[in-house]
């Protein structure tokens, strides 16, 4: 969390929640306390706080400041799912110095209410000017907002005129990014890997190795995104980055990145999927190849781009690109101008996924005699791209208890089972209790197909404390619940040995029956 004030002691302080407090500080359940600095040049000071341990899917709402200065309106943000989730979000770059359509841009990507906004470089002309940042951090504050007043971070990405390699470039300072803040790696949830580079140094040495062993971590993400400012792919008023041919566009093919982003060139342009190291004449498919798309029309002087044969298709209009992934293995790209519209749009489509997962099973009681009954909830998640039907079973140790059809499970979506079984015929001991999903045609991980919940202490009739023994203390117990019914709040079902809703002499005589039993 970043936020610029005028004193060095307004408040290093966020105070959130993940219900509304409507601002009041002293309502709020969780406080995070930063830092501030301030630099050469600067307007103000800037307040960096970050928080931990926040819950995943969550929307929380926050306030900064501190008792000092105050505190802010309350905003929320919301947190990165953990398992497989429709998301939205969108990525443009070059708003530099037309302030008019890049308000335009800012106020109409906010309307579709992504979850983040990825920057391909170049957000003010001159980056080295307090005033132009001062401008554009004004346009975010106010206008980066979406549904339910979420805030929408940012993903962003050096350009060239954010002029990194002055010691009087405001960038720096202005950010709090992972890593050495010039290249790092994010996922949204389970399935989304963005790697975000720096064109404006060497493509090569330590960064194109970080960046191969990031791709090679990270193999497995369904998606695989790559953002940074200068194009290796383009036609138009410059030239493809030569660096990133050289150096990173092999790994990309390598470890089939999904989707590269730039800016730079002030226009759209998206390539056919490329894969350079097959072929540098010849389209390839989605499942062979890499997507480019040059994306710099947020605000800076439009170029007019030129034919050229990688190229499917090239607009010169201020825009910006939204992208839907959605669980089903599907990523949609649209290109919106300013008023919303699409001009241009594509859908990429994974290979199926075939996974189920049981992600929880609850027990009760855990504790009981021989005969009773036992309630087992399973619940079971989706993890694929499809809709499955398949069985769910719940044992103790290697018995099966029963088993139950999950039918047309959707895909992202999750189902409980529950399961009535009965102990009569079991020995007094500890039961494990696992619950299994049967294996979908074409599942290749079945690790998650298992779940063990714990144990059951199945004991004597009439053990009715839990010592493991039925001594005088029982007896003494089922005494005082002596000839009570259902639905009297004093029936005890532990006492009702023989399962009729009362507790009588016949309950009595079972637990003399098993009189000074343990185990």
């Amino acid at each position: 969390m970043t936020w610029q004030t005028n004193s060095s002691d307004s408040g290093d302080i966020v105070l959130y929640d993940d219900t509304s407090r409507r601002g009041v500080p002293g309502n709020y359940r969780y406080t995070g306390t930063g830092s501030n600095h301030t630099y050469s040049g600067a307007s103000g000071f800037i307040h960096d706080v970050e928080l931990t341990g926040l819950n995943p899917d969550t929307t929380y709402y926050f306030v900064c400041g501190g008792p000092p200065g105050g505190y802010s309106a309350e905003r929320s943000f919301r947190t990165a799912p953990t398992i497989s989730s429709d998301v939205r979000f969108m990525v443009g770059g070059d708003s530099r110095s037309n302030l008019v359509e890049r308000g335009k841009i800012s106020e109409t990507m906010a309307s579709f209410n992504p979850v983040f906004a990825m920057h391909s470089g170049d957000m003010v002309n001159d980056g080295r000017v307090q005033s132009q940042w001062d401008s554009w951090f004004t346009d975010v504050d106010s206008l980066w907002t979406g549904e339910n007043n979420l805030t929408i971070p940012i993903i962003p990405v050096l350009g060239n005129h954010e002029y990194p390699q002055y010691v009087n470039s405001k960038y720096f300072t202005q950010f709090a990014l992972p890593r050495n803040e010039r290249w790092y790696s994010y996922d949204w949830g389970p399935d989304i890997h963005i790697i975000c580079l720096d064109s404006e140094t060497s493509a090569s040495g330590p960064q194109r190795d970080w960046l191969e062993n990031d791709l090679a971590s990270h193999a497995n993400y369904t998606w695989k995104l790559v953002l940074f400012h200068k194009p290796p792919f383009v036609s138009g008023a410059h030239s493809p980055w030569t660096p990133a041919l050289t150096y990173w566009v092999p790994l990309f093919d390598k470890y089939h990145v999904d989707v590269v982003f730039n800016g730079h060139e002030h226009s759209y342009q998206r390539s056919h999927p490329l894969n350079w190291t097959a072929s540098q004449t010849e389209p390839q498919s989605p499942a062979n190849g890499t997507t480019y798309i040059v994306t710099g029309g947020w605000g800076a002087p439009l170029y007019t781009p030129d034919p050229i044969w990688y190229m499917v298709h090239q607009n010169r209009t201020h825009h910006f690109v939204l992208i839907d992934a959605f669980r089903n293995g599907t990523l949609h790209l649209q290109a919106k101008d300013n008023l919303g519209n699409t001009f241009d749009e594509v859908t990429i489509r994974k290979a199926p996924v075939h996974d189920i997962a049981i992600v929880g099973v609850t027990t009760s009681p855990t504790e009981l005699a021989i005969g009773k009954p036992v309630s087992t909830n399973v619940t079971v998640l989706n993890e694929g791209t499809e809709m499955e039907t398949f069985n769910v079973s719940v044992h103790y140790e290697t018995s099966e208890t029963d088993t139950q059809t999950a039918t047309g499970l959707s895909a992202g979506a999750n189902a409980t089972f529950s399961f009535t079984w009965n102990t009569t015929g079991l020995d007094v001991g500890n039961y494990a209790i696992r619950a299994y999903a049967s294996q979908v045609a074409g599942e290749t991980d079945t690790t998650d197909n298992t779940l063990t919940s714990g144990w059951i202490a199945v004991t004597f009739p009439g053990d009715i404390n839990g010592d493991r023994d039925v001594d005088i203390f029982d007896i003494v117990m089922m005494a005082g619940k002596y000839s009570t019914v259902k639905p009297d709040p004093l029936y005890d079902s532990n006492c009702d040995l023989d399962f009729d809703g009362d507790i009588d002499i016949d309950d009595i005589l079972i637990a003399v029956g098993n009189f000074d039993k343990s185990w």
